[in-house]
């Protein structure tokens, strides 16, 4: 049946990390014109665990660059994601699974991004609906740079 939830989720998300040692989650808007369901339950889901470390570096590095130049749009004022900036007063709200996070200048660090992580998060529904805490946490790649 469609109504019933699955036993086991699992659910990937990517944080970045300042150079001032603060880490956030990487805002959804990031993958605009995409969604975040395309690319992280979709691309990600389906096939991180077939990517060679040379193709999940040059994954790092995409995602880093794409989050560094959002939180400098961020920082300057202007609009977030590449909807806002096509559409201007135009662009739909963002309304897929993972809600937008990076709304001000408070919510991005003043300094660069400087590493990203990709992080599997796992979970029993009934064991999780019982204590919010069980879930497991697997960083399953990390890149620094310089």
């Amino acid at each position: 049946m469609s109504g019933l939830s699955p036993e086991k989720i699992t659910n990937y998300d990517f944080e970045v990390i300042a150079a001032d040692g603060r880490a956030v989650r990487v805002d959804p808007q990031v993958w605009q014109p995409a969604s975040d369901n395309e690319i992280l339950d979709g691309w990600v889901a389906w096939h991180i665990d077939e990517t060679t470390p040379v193709e999940r570096e040059e994954l790092a590095r995409f995602v880093l660059g794409r989050a560094e130049r959002m939180r400098q749009s961020i920082r300057s004022g202007a609009r977030r994601g590449v909807n806002g900036w096509l559409f201007g007063p135009l662009a739909a709200p963002y309304m897929f699974r993972r809600r937008a996070i990076w709304h001000s200048t408070d919510d991005v660090p003043a300094v660069p991004f400087v590493a990203v992580r990709l992080v599997r998060e796992s979970w029993d529904v009934r064991e999780r609906f019982r204590d919010e805490s069980r879930v497991s946490r697997e960083i399953v790649y990390e890149l620094r740079s310089q």
